[in-house]
């Protein structure tokens, strides 16, 4: 059994699943829904050690699949 002190969410996935209420077709419905769901996990933040790793991965796989790509400080673009 898991303990409710035990249910951790990244930011970004917390933001995802706000995201997707919100370009559904039933928004009220759906944050009845979601919102209290949510409430039961402790937020990891998605802080500056995270966004290099989460880059950096990103990178490395580009690279394992051969594919182009221009890194600069704002954003990676793939061709």
């Amino acid at each position: 059994m898991i303990l409710a002190d035990n249910l951790y969410i990244s930011r970004i996935n917390y933001i995802e699943l706000i995201y997707g209420v919100y370009n559904s077709a039933r928004i009220e419905q759906n944050l009845k829904i979601i919102e209290p769901f949510l409430e039961n996990f402790k937020i990891l933040e998605f802080d500056k050690n995270s966004s290099l790793i989460f880059i950096h991965r990103i990178i490395l796989k580009l690279i394992l699949l051969k594919i182009h790509y221009e890194y600069s400080l704002s954003l990676i673009v793939i061709y």
